[in-house]
């Protein structure tokens, strides 16, 4: 009987000596690479689209994608295979940020994404459109494009950026972007000829990320369309 009292007492010693086992470390894996794009245009509600890629370049089509703001409006996307991406219409909240989470089972965690969208409520009207010789199209007169250009209009808010277009019924003569809310076109570089009506077009953007995706994997952008002038040169 003692010796087995022994036996178990010696066991027990032993058992206390070994090292205790360590958790398995948990590796997690990421192997999608999504690309997002949130644009509204003249409008409350974003269309948002997400194209998940896999390692292999392959486009994924098994994931979960919600669409979400701070106060929990909670959106599905529903993958087209024509275009190969996640997609839905997602009303743009208060506070211009909306979150998308993506689910798949080649990634070990959900990956979220915080992403800032400000609708542009009020649209740039222009104020000036003028040559250097003070020949107004606001007033009704031609302009002459072989001297400076001057057009200006008023503001959209903070953050945006202006494109200015001009156009004939055919085709874009000139386009340039700028922060500022006045713009000078160089003498002689857009190519107009008399008697031809053309069209200039102010629009505001507020961009956020990159259009191409090179840069960012997230792209934001409310475009708010302006004036649209007609008008003709000397």
């Amino acid at each position: 009987m003692r010796y087995t009292i022994l036996f178990f007492i010696l066991l027990m010693l032993f058992s206390s000596c070994e090292e205790p086992k360590k958790e398995e470390e948990k590796i997690e894996t990421v192997l999608i690479f999504p690309r997002i794009s949130i644009v509204s245009q003249n409008t409350n509600i974003a269309d948002v689209t997400v194209e998940i890629e896999g390692y292999d370049g392959n486009l994924v089509s098994g994931a979960v994608v919600l669409v979400s703001n701070n106060s929990n409006g909670i959106l599905k996307c529903n993958y087209d295979f024509y275009t190969g991406s996640y997609f839905c219409k997602y009303p743009i909240p208060a506070n211009g940020i909306i979150n998308v989470s993506i689910d798949s089972i080649l990634s070990s965690y959900t990956l979220n994404y915080t992403i800032p969208h400000r609708q542009i409520v009020s649209k740039p009207v222009i104020n000036v459109f003028e040559d250097s010789d003070g020949c107004s199209v606001l007033m009704g007169m031609p302009v002459d494009f072989l001297r400076t250009v001057q057009i200006g209009w008023t503001s959209s808010g903070e953050g945006i950026v202006y494109q200015i277009t001009i156009r004939s019924a055919l085709q874009t003569l000139y386009q340039a972007s700028t922060e500022s809310l006045t713009h000078i076109i160089p003498g002689g570089i857009v190519d107009v000829s008399p008697g031809q009506i053309y069209y200039i077009q102010i629009n505001a953007q507020r961009i956020i990320g990159d259009p191409f995706f090179k840069t960012s994997r997230i792209y934001s952008a409310a475009i708010r369309t302006g004036d649209t002038i007609s008008f003709n040169v000397w």
